[in-house]
Order: C-alpha cells, then sequence, then structure tokens
C-alpha cells in the first residue's frame, strides 16, 4: 500500500500529512498533485512544488526527492525509471539546490527537452486522423427545472444542507431553515444558503438532483461546471434559477467548461469542448481564462 500525499488547487492535504513519514515508512510514500488549476501549475509548479513545501516544511530532502521519484514510479508499476542507475531510462532533472528545487534542465529519455522553464522541441500533435471526443453534453435545457416544492407553511422546518470544508474535498452536513416562497424552497444568500443542482448530460435523461449548498459565499449569480468527478455531469450552484439556467445553457452551448454568470449574461468562461473535461486551446490561453472566471466569481462573493 502506498499513502499519497496530495497538494491540489482545491484540496491540499500535503502539511498535514507530513507528519506520518517516519524513516521506517518512507518508501511508502509518493507525492500527488490531483487537480492543479493552469495558473497553479504556471506559477508554482506541479511535483517540484509537493517537494520544495515538503522540504522546507523539515522533511529530509534526499528523503524528498525518493517520495517524488522512484516511490511514485514503483507505486504504479513503472520499473524502468525513478532512479539513476542502468538500465533506467534516463528522465533527469539539473537543480542547482535540492533544498529550493528548481529544475534548470529538463531530459526526457536522455534528451534535453526543457532549459529553464522552456521547451526546446514543439508539443506533439494528434493525429490528423484521430479526432477528440466532442459534442458530450446532451441535455436539452427546456426539460430542466430548479424548483424546489415546499409547503408554504412548513414554519420552523429543517433541510439538510452540504456545507464546504475550506481547502478539502470532503464535506459536511450543515441543518439549516430554509426560505419558502410561493412553496418553493428557494436560496437564500444573506445567510449562505444556495440552490444546487447536478444535471445528467450524458444520456439526455434530463434527471436532476436538487438540493442545497453553504460556504460558497456567492451574493449573486451562478457559476456553472462540467467537470465532476467521477461521474462528470453538470453542476451549478447559484442565487436565482435564472442565472443557474443560463449558466447550464452556455455550458451546453461551448460544449462543457466552467461558467460564472449574471444577471442572465455569461461573465466569464473556460470552455473545455473534449469530453467537457479538456481544453484544446494553449495553457497560456487557458490560464488566461481561468483567471478572468476566478476573478468573476470572486466578483460574485466568493471567497473561493
Amino acid at each position: 500500500m502506498y499513502v499519497l500525499l496530495r497538494e491540489a488547487s482545491a484540496a491540499k492535504n500535503l502539511r498535514d500529512l507530513l507528519p506520518a513519514i517516519t524513516v521506517e515508512n518512507a518508501r511508502r510514500f509518493a507525492f500527488a498533485t490531483d487537480d492543479r488549476h493552469p495558473t497553479d501549475l504556471i506559477n508554482e509548479g506541479s511535483i517540484d512544488n509537493n517537494l520544495r513545501i515538503a522540504v522546507i516544511a523539515g522533511l529530509d530532502p534526499i528523503t524528498a526527492i525518493r517520495i517524488a521519484t522512484i516511490n511514485g514510479a514503483e507505486a504504479i508499476g513503472l520499473k524502468d525509471r525513478g532512479a539513476i542507475a542502468p538500465g533506467r531510462r534516463a528522465d533527469l532533472i539539473i537543480t542547482p539546490s535540492i533544498e529550493n528545487f528548481q529544475a534548470v534542465q529538463v531530459f526526457s529519455g536522455g534528451r534535453l527537452v526543457a532549459r529553464e522553464n522552456h521547451p526546446l522541441t514543439g508539443w506533439a500533435q494528434a493525429n490528423a486522423d484521430e479526432k477528440p471526443v466532442r459534442n458530450t453534453i446532451h441535455l436539452k435545457s427546456a426539460d430542466i427545472s430548479l424548483r424546489i416544492e415546499a409547503s408554504s407553511n412548513a414554519s420552523g422546518s429543517r433541510i439538510r444542507v452540504i456545507e464546504i470544508v475550506p481547502d478539502q474535498l470532503i464535506t459536511k452536513e450543515r441543518i439549516m431553515e430554509p426560505s419558502i416562497i410561493n412553496g418553493e424552497a428557494i436560496a437564500a444568500p444573506e445567510r449562505d444558503l444556495l440552490k444546487l443542482a447536478v444535471i445528467e448530460r450524458h444520456r439526455y435523461t434530463g434527471r436532476t438532483g436538487l438540493g442545497f449548498i453553504h460556504g460558497l459565499g456567492i451574493k449573486n449569480g451562478a457559476i456553472a461546471s462540467s467537470v465532476g468527478h467521477d461521474c462528470h455531469n453538470i453542476t451549478v450552484a447559484g442565487t436565482n434559477d435564472s442565472d443557474m439556467l443560463k449558466a447550464i445553457e452556455a455550458v451546453r452551448e461551448c460544449g462543457g467548461g466552467l461558467v460564472a454568470a449574471l444577471n442572465k449574461k455569461i461573465i466569464a468562461c473556460v470552455p473545455l469542448p473534449i469530453a467537457g473535461l479538456m481544453s484544446d486551446q494553449s495553457v497560456e490561453t487557458v490560464c488566461k481564462q481561468m483567471e478572468e472566471l476566478l476573478d468573476s466569481v470572486e466578483k460574485l462573493g466568493s471567497v473561493y
């Protein structure tokens, strides 16, 4: 068994897990990044960022490098790499310091492929005959209802709400009073109570799960995404149905992605047309789009 030390963009667990590493068990740990935003990849890095965090936190640099290299390779059965030894693949980096780890040169299979954060060769291009998976958002906006029925006289009733835990993927249960108008339970952004919906997007079933979420902090508008591990349906949260439906429609129109809506207008979008999960643009373009989206979500009131 291997323990993966994750430091992602949304879930940050590395520092909390480092005390579990001992001399006796250090060979059974490996670094993981899970999901990293393009901005974080450019500004902070990937596994190299994990390595720097671990060393700054007090982990022995050689142990940290071992966790970043051979441990990870062995954990997934790659026996031809992860160490400098006869018969091993020459995937190497050159760094001026093992304490402040920076890859100034990168070798892949013994060939120099990058220097000072810049690739020396072009990126591999997809075969023209291999069409990436597109057009995977299958839903009809007209068939979607976000209405949550509730008794108009449900005074004193309670609802179960999903509560966000900052910087973690796990959530908590929170019990709150619903806001009910004309027999419908609605969002109450003044109490950080937002409506949440998950819409099946693969087979035109129109199935929709409805509920409420606390902790996003949004005061106006809505956000939506076609990225949602592991089923990757469309998830939308917002303060009102109009903006939520606008965000859902925008995700459908761009073939998948991340969007923010306000006053029935799309104010930011990160198109992900390949399977509704990946972009066909450069990392620099996606980074700019992501920064605009995060800025827009912050303007909606979210602190994340």
